[in-house]
C-alpha cells in the first residue's frame, strides 16, 4: 500500500499483490489452525456462507456458552 500512496506502483498492481498477499496469509492461517486441531484444540468454526446474521447469532451463542463454562 505504501508503494501505491508513493506513486511506486499502480492501482491494479496494488489489488493483484495485496489478493496475493490475502490469499497467502488465508493459507497460513489454516495451517496454523490444523496444527492446533491435531494437537487436541477444539476450534469452533463458523459457516462463511451462512448470512451475516445467522454467523452472528452463532458467535453470540458460542461466546455465551463459553462463559457459562466459568
Amino acid at each position: 500500500v505504501i508503494s501505491y500512496l508513493n506513486n511506486e506502483m499502480t492501482f491494479e498492481s496494488l489489488k493483484d499483490r495485496l489478493g496475493i498477499a490475502i490469499c497467502q496469509f488465508a493459507k497460513r492461517q489454516m495451517t496454523f489452525f490444523r496444527k492446533m486441531e491435531k494437537d487436541g484444540v477444539k476450534i469452533n468454526w463458523l459457516n462463511a456462507d451462512e448470512p451475516f446474521e445467522t454467523i452472528k447469532l452463532d458467535a453470540i451463542k458460542l461466546v455465551h456458552s463459553k462463559l457459562a463454562l466459568k
